[in-house]
């Protein structure tokens, strides 16, 4: 019998749960998601490639020394499957999801957990390694209690927005705990390498990492790699050929891919149909084809062979097979949009973020303990443990009435400094916030501020500061920086407390809420493209069985009027044409957005008469220049710009000056001569 191994895997542009963005919190890595989303998602080499079945909680090696499945490396080999596409009621069921936490704790396989900075990301990377926790027998040198939890350097250093103390503890006891929060290199026992993890690991992480786990558990080690949409394809397009990335590869049992938001339907799925159309069109060819590939790369009969295949292979060629199981917040790849047979698409499922729910779905009922920790646990590391409406926010809970409705701004992601905003930027902010108020008078509503958790405390309050500038008696209420899908199942776990103990807690949601013209809470902003606006339609058509006219009244767009100095994509990046081209730009993102969903009908048709900026600023009665067309006076307004242009200057006239002398010396020498 051949012994064959697996494979590994290990978010901006894009949308998180409070935006979307390119490369939510690393400016570094902006540049790399940015300039590479149309070659590397598009040309990526994922390597990521082997069977799995789904159903089984043994491991591809304990399958392999049961017998059978391994014996040939043909295309029909049983190890190798195409995963069958579900049904629509499968897919926006949270069974795959609850029935994949258990599988993967179950296994016999080390848990590679990667985050990227990302909130929809940071739920389900906390709500699957919080359960493996309360599941954890703690025996030592048992493969599958380990657990490997990474999370950004810089997030890790900023105490503001998470809570880490019981990773910490674990960590500091990895003998008896078997748990690392890994941070940096030098985070792994007995590792010197100092090497801060960002939202990807780099070739010299994966190195340390198969060498750290290989030296424990020898050549039998395996892996389950839980992992972001995101960052698996920046792994895959950097990382292409490396020998670092096809060690994990062939180690690892099953791939788990995670959802950081709209980002996933955006561009995730839009590279995988780029490659797809490339692809025959007869589908058993299409399955053969991938099939053969995979055998190619885990045939250890040929190494130089299966290395080769590997190099060659992009991620797109293996998505199909039952090596992955992909997680979305809802249904979407059977949407016409994507003009594509549904069997030529990969499956994916919902995942369930609602962390009460969740626990009763996880535990048995009589494991009241498990569930309370797992609960307390979840609360605790996004700082709201035995949480009353208070404990979320920072700074002014004083201006609330719970007399009034709620106005909650949301999606902010567009700005990076405050600083850095030039004057026709921060008018059509601040005058579109100006329109809101008098729309929404400051005096009869509560107005809440979910900055993106991008931000901290003191720039949320320059943020809140800057937006607000030209409202008069605005009294802002600071919300922290935990996920806004958590705040969401808190407040329904908070009502049914209110019939059990008499609370006067006043829901931001409920069945009724959004009966009147009015509902009790609004979400307004700027950037549309927020995956909070489509986790929140959902969540009160599923939970409180809404209509579609009742839900959508809480995301209304017309209080999310399009902007024209800024891309609602690419965070901090300034308008390089006139207002009314970034217009029909960012309407164009925001159609491609939503209307996956919009053609299986999720939510109403929207985007034809969408108001921009200058609309809502005239119907509000406010005067702006801000939608004039000159663009190159929002270059060089831009700070950034001016500070790169007199930088250039200097340098050039440091130059000149040097040129200039000596070409003086050269004239004096020369008539001497």
């Amino acid at each position: 019998m051949k012994k064959i191994n697996r494979i590994l895997f290990v978010k901006s542009l894009f949308i998180t749960s409070t935006g979307f963005m390119v490369a939510p919190f690393v400016g570094s890595q902006l540049t790399l998601t940015n300039s590479q989303d149309k070659g590397t998602l598009t040309n990526l080499t994922d390597k990521n490639a082997i069977g799995i079945n789904n159903t089984h909680t043994h491991t591809h090696r304990e399958r392999e020394r049961e017998g059978g499945i391994f014996d040939s490396v043909d295309s029909t080999n049983e190890k190798y499957q195409i995963s069958p596409i579900p049904s629509s009621e499968e897919m926006e069921s949270d069974s795959k999801w609850i029935e994949s936490i258990k599988e993967t704790q179950n296994n016999n396989t080390i848990k590679l957990i990667f985050t990227r900075n990302a909130s929809l990301v940071y739920q389900q990377s906390t709500l699957v390694t919080n359960y493996l926790l309360e599941k954890n027998n703690y025996q030592k040198n048992e493969m599958k209690n380990e657990i490997a939890f990474f999370i950004d350097s810089d997030v890790y250093k900023d105490h503001d927005k998470f809570d880490f103390s019981k990773y910490d503890e674990l960590t500091k006891n990895y003998e008896t705990s078997q748990f690392l929060l890994i941070s940096n290199q030098n985070n792994f026992p007995d590792v010197t390498k100092d090497e801060d993890y960002r939202i990807f690991p780099s070739t010299e992480m994966l190195g340390t990492i198969f060498e750290f786990y290989k030296n424990k558990y020898g050549n039998d080690v395996s892996f389950d790699i839980w992992i972001p949409d995101l960052s698996l394809t920046s792994v895959w397009g950097k990382y292409n050929g490396s020998k670092e990335w096809y060690d994990i590869l062939q180690h690892t049992n099953h791939i788990y891919i995670t959802s950081d938001g709209n980002s996933q339907t955006f561009k995730f799925v839009e590279s995988y149909i780029k490659w797809l159309n490339k692809q025959s069109k007869d589908i058993e060819t299409l399955n053969n084809q991938t099939l053969t590939k995979l055998n190619s790369i885990f045939d250890k009969t040929n190494s130089e062979a299966s290395f080769d295949a590997y190099s060659k292979s992009v991620l797109w060629d293996f998505l199909r097979t039952n090596l992955f199981t992909i997680f979305h917040i809802t249904r979407y790849i059977d949407s016409p949009y994507y003009q594509t047979s549904t069997e030529r698409m990969y499956p994916a499922y919902s995942f369930n973020y609602d962390y009460y729910d969740l626990s009763n779905k996880l535990f048995e009922e009589k494991s009241t303990t498990q569930k309370d920790n797992y609960i307390s646990n979840y609360e605790k590391f996004f700082k709201v443990e035995n949480a009353q409406l208070k404990d979320f926010v920072y700074k002014g809970f004083e201006n609330y009435d719970p007399k009034k409705k709620n106005i909650i701004w949301m999606g902010d992601s567009l700005i990076r400094e405050v600083a850095h905003v030039n004057s026709k930027r921060a008018e059509e902010i601040q005058n579109t916030f100006l329109g809101i108020t008098k729309k929404y008078p400051v005096d009869q509503y509560n107005y809440f501020f979910k900055h993106h958790p991008y931000y901290t405390t003191e720039q949320q309050e320059q943020m809140t500061n800057f937006i607000s500038k030209k409202s008069e008696n605005i009294k802002p209420i600071y919300f922290n920086n935990f996920p806004w899908e958590m705040f969401l199942s808190w407040d329904k776990k908070e009502q049914s407390k209110n019939k059990e103990s008499n609370q006067t807690y006043v829901p931001f949601f409920t069945a009724t809420s959004n009966n009147e013209t009015i509902p009790q809470t609004q979400l307004i902003g700027i950037q549309y493209t927020s995956t909070t606006i489509l986790s929140t339609y959902l969540f009160l058509k599923q939970n409180y069985k809404q209509t579609e006219e009742q839900a959508y009244k809480s995301i209304d767009y017309n209080n999310f009027p399009v902007p024209g100095t800024f891309d609602i994509i690419y965070r901090g990046l300034p308008s390089q044409v006139p207002y009314s081209d970034q217009i029909k730009v960012n309407k164009k993102r925001t159609i491609d957005v939503y209307n996956p969903f919009l053609e299986i009908g999720y939510i109403k048709k929207f985007h034809d008469d969408q108001l921009t900026t200058k609309e809502f600023s005239n119907i509000n009665n406010i005067s702006s220049n801000f939608y004039n067309d000159v663009w190159y006076m929002e270059v060089w307004q831009d700070p950034i710009t001016i500070t790169f242009i007199s930088i250039v200057i200097v340098i050039t006239s440091f130059a000149c000056l040097i040129l200039f002398s000596y070409s003086r010396k050269q004239n004096k020498i020369n008539s001497k001569k």
